[in-house]
């Protein structure tokens, strides 16, 4: 199975959205489309061929839609406790498969997830690296598998309170589809409860502040576990609903006031605004705006 085989089934399974995916998968660099095609071969070995793999990817779109739907007629996220989400998408497996495969496909197939993860990997090549890496929340595991095999790090690490995530992150760590790779570990666990040996040069957290109830305390806590001198790179969305958004920022200036107040100061930083607007545009609307930065302290 190849990356291109992947975009019909996606616009079998949602003839509405089919254009934007072949503009989006027309726009990749080579090396893009052969990771990605290695992707699709991975899925397709761990029971997710074309079909499913579309089907998982368009489920996002249409939660992610229902979401949207919910948040411009109420102005707010659905849930806003872990409670509430808990069962039915971290600790329910079947979903939180479907959600984290396609997920990993949106990382190719959304420009604003396209450019998050080139900057991800820019950053990470310009990282000096050191003893120990951390990251928050490895999802569907590519970026912490890109890290592992920059080998920048002596030892990796990954906390996720959901199994099933872990379990793919595993998966792809061990598939051989990023080559051989380093030393690794995996704890299920709240990154909150999280007592690590040493303090660690390097963390890692996407896509996690907005499905956390208390965000200041994630940031606290990642000032805490940190060196003097760490390598930090999150990523967060504003106004951006999906089915375990907790938390909404208002704006960038609201976020980076939360960092301030954990003590860090931002280092590079990447805006991305809805598409055809502008960052103040897309604030006053109340429409998504993608981000990503270095932290330093």
């Amino acid at each position: 199975m190849k990356a291109s085989d992947l975009i019909p089934a996606i616009r079998r399974g949602n003839p509405m959205h089919g254009r934007m995916v072949e503009a989006a998968f027309d726009l990749l660099e080579p090396s893009e489309r052969e990771l990605l095609s290695r992707y699709v071969a991975f899925c397709g070995l761990h029971g997710y061929d074309l079909e499913r793999l579309a089907s998982a990817y368009n489920r996002v779109v249409r939660d992610t839609f229902r979401e949207e739907v919910f948040f411009q007629r109420h102005g707010r996220y659905r849930h806003s406790t872990y409670e509430q989400v808990a069962s039915s998408v971290y600790l329910n497996p079947g979903y939180m498969r479907d959600y984290m495969h396609g997920l990993a496909v949106t990382g190719f197939l959304w420009p604003n997830h396209v450019l998050i993860r080139r900057f991800f990997d820019s950053v990470l090549a310009n990282a000096s690296g050191g003893s120990s890496y951390l990251e928050v929340g490895p999802g569907h595991g590519l970026y912490l598998a890109s890290a592992v095999r920059s080998r920048k790090w002596r030892k990796y690490c990954a906390v996720d309170v959901s199994p099933t995530s872990l379990e793919m992150t595993k998966s792809i760590l061990g598939s051989g589809m990023f080559g051989e790779l380093g030393e690794f570990a995996l704890k299920e666990c709240d990154f909150l409860e999280h007592e690590p040996a040493e303090l660690y040069d390097a963390l890692v957290m996407g896509e996690v502040l907005e499905h956390v109830e208390d965000p200041g305390r994630f940031l606290q806590k990642i000032f805490a576990v940190t060196v003097d001198s760490p390598f930090i790179f999150l990523t967060t969305c504003i106004n951006a609903p999906a089915v375990d958004h907790l938390s909404n920022f208002g704006s960038p200036e609201n976020l980076e006031a939360i960092f301030k107040s954990a003590g860090f100061r931002v280092g590079e930083r990447l805006v991305i605004p809805y598409f055809g607007k502008s960052v103040r545009e897309s604030i006053d609307e109340k429409l998504s705006i993608n981000v990503a930065y270095t932290l330093q302290k």
